[in-house]
């Protein structure tokens, strides 16, 4: 059993020490933005008094995306009414 954890142990900091020597040249070589499109608290679906709506949401992130190569969209907090 501890021939084992030993032989876990010395791979994850072989594994660990390569990677932190590889990871400057990764970075050097391929450098890119990522843009995060976070939306908190949804609690209506349709327009209230005609403003909102996931309709209007969806128009706003298409044109986000549009600028955007590369995009992270994440829905936090309550979707869709508190639980």
């Amino acid at each position: 059993m501890r021939r084992i954890r030993n032989t876990i142990a010395l791979a994850s900091v072989v594994i660990l020490a390569v990677a932190l020597l590889l990871s400057p040249r990764l970075v050097a070589a391929q450098s890119t933005t990522l843009t995060l499109l976070t939306i908190n608290d949804v609690y209506e679906i349709t327009p209230v008094q005609g403003q909102g709506g996931l309709a209007e949401l969806m128009t706003l992130l298409r044109a986000e995306r549009a600028t955007a190569t590369h995009h992270l969209t994440t829905v936090n907090g309550d979707f869709l009414s508190p639980s």
